[in-house]
């Protein structure tokens, strides 16, 4: 006694897309390899939305503002240390997309292993897939602004 799969040869295949499109969106997200270019002290500076190597760090003491060079690479410690609103949208709704993809993911593996999955769910999921491509291609809009 096996499982019996409702989805035909080409939804099991969209099944996988979609799998693999969340891994890449994720590993995406998550690398901070979007934008390379190097600082006046000729340092290689790496960064992306949520991640940023060899960067300046600004810091305030009374009035006086200095920048430290810090040479290593970690996330953004806070949402507001994003340096930029436009960044901080583009980090929600690259967050909303992923989400969005992890659960069609998740209905798109359990027909896989069902035969309760029906045109009209396939139809629910292929427009929120819809929408969490939209969100993830807007990042690059939002991304656009120059950081402080």
């Amino acid at each position: 006694m096996g499982l019996k799969s409702s989805l035909s040869g080409l939804g099991i295949v969209w099944s996988l897309l979609t799998c693999l499109t969340i891994f890449s969106s994720c590993f995406g997200f998550y690398m901070q390899f979007w934008l390379i270019g190097s600082l006046p002290n000729n340092q290689t500076t790496q960064f992306n939305l949520f991640r940023r190597c060899n960067y300046y760090e600004r810091t305030q003491i009374g009035q006086e503002i200095t920048k430290t060079f810090v040479d290593e690479c970690g996330r953004y410690a806070t949402f507001s240390d994003i340096p930029n609103v436009g960044w901080q949208i583009a980090v929600v709704m690259a967050a909303v997309g992923i989400c969005l993809l992890m659960f069609t993911a998740f209905l798109s593996v359990f027909a896989c292993c069902l035969e309760y999955f029906n045109r009209m769910i396939a139809r629910v999921c292929g427009f929120i897939q819809a929408v969490s491509g939209r969100n993830i291609f807007c990042i690059l809009l939002f991304y656009t602004g120059h950081p402080i």
